[in-house]
């Protein structure tokens, strides 16, 4: 008869203290979330989290609120996208992975913070039917920003690579 200690097998955990391997895996984790946070998707985030305690702030709508929405939806393609390609001098950036980040998530991060400025507007009438035009109208003048910016922001990298390997 064997003894109920010998089937009940002690239950341990591997090792209370994180591997090397771990500690590289949790190392690499942490760089990405900061490179995230800190980079080109940390700056949009920021801004629609601003355009959206904006938005906030205009309830009940005023005609002053209504009309610093309006100038939001300037503001946000004007002044976040230039934001965006200085992320280039953070650590990580500056390069075609940048780039295409920079580009993705400056076209979505416009689009949805003007969204959100424009939900924050109510003209009490039928002129509410024309506000999901601002993002539209927001991203065009985004976009006439973006694209030279983008292949100027090319010319740099490529320069940089071409150099590199010489």
């Amino acid at each position: 008869m064997r003894s109920v200690s010998s089937e009940r097998r002690k239950a341990t955990p591997v090792d209370s203290q994180p591997s090397g391997d771990q500690d590289a895996a949790r190392e690499v984790v942490m760089q990405r979330v900061a490179s995230l946070l800190l980079g080109p998707e940390g700056l949009w985030i920021a801004t629609s989290l601003l355009a959206s305690l904006v938005a906030a702030r205009n309830e009940p709508s005023t005609a002053a609120g209504n009309d610093f929405l309006e100038t939001l939806w300037l503001a946000i393609p004007f002044i976040g996208i230039p934001l965006t390609f200085l992320t280039a001098y953070l650590p990580g950036g500056g390069g075609w992975w940048w780039l295409l980040r920079v580009v993705v998530v400056s076209i979505g991060g416009v689009l949805v913070a003007s969204f959100i400025a424009a939900s924050g507007v109510d003209y009490h009438d039928s002129r509410n039917s024309g506000l999901l035009g601002a993002p539209v109208y927001s991203l065009s003048i985004g976009l006439l920003l973006l694209v030279p910016l983008a292949v100027l922001a090319a010319v740099l990298i490529w320069k940089k690579n071409r150099a590199r390997t010489r």
